[in-house]
């Protein structure tokens, strides 16, 4: 499925992995010896870790009310639905 929309796009698909096992040792290799923990990407979990900052435009007891919903849910959008080992 993903070589159909890597051709529709233009994208080729030779370094992409022939099958899901091949693709599965492909990823545990991503994440066991290539993967950092980046500058930016520490940046962007503070984030979803300690919450996001209080908007300039947003009245700081609006923001009170509004960050322990919109807080979580933007966690869960930024990282639910990657694999736990690469959150």
């Amino acid at each position: 499925e993903s070589k159909t929309w890597y051709r529709r796009y233009g994208v080729s698909d030779r370094a992409m992995p022939a099958t899901y096992a091949e693709f599965e040792q492909y990823w545990d290799r991503m994440m066991n010896e290539v993967v950092v923990a980046h500058p930016s990407a520490k940046y962007g979990v503070g984030y979803v870790t300690k919450g996001f900052p209080k908007p300039k435009a947003v009245h700081p007891l609006v923001w009170r009310l509004a960050a322990p919903v919109f807080n979580p849910l933007a966690a869960f959008l930024t990282t639910g639905g990657l694999p736990p080992r690469a959150r």
